[in-house]
């Protein structure tokens, strides 16, 4: 489980610096109208991205308070 977050968090990730943030500064520089809509939908992913990363931090916690399974000796 805490795996798959974390592949998520790297999909999120490469998201934002192949889509996100270079729609960012093209709306910067050109003084674009869209400005609005690409920063809302950034600061959207970055919740999103945030969100699962707590996500994370609560499985690492759970697994690590878990007790190893006891081996059967034989």
């Amino acid at each position: 489980m805490k795996l798959a977050m974390v592949a998520v968090m790297m999909a999120i990730g490469a998201y934002n610096r192949f889509c996100s943030v270079p729609r960012l500064v093209m709306c910067w520089t050109a003084d674009n109208a869209q400005w609005d809509e690409a920063s809302s939908r950034f600061l959207w992913i970055l919740r999103a991205d945030s969100i699962v990363f707590l996500g994370v931090l609560v499985a690492a916690v759970i697994l690590r308070m878990q007790t190893p399974p006891v081996h059967a000796t034989g």
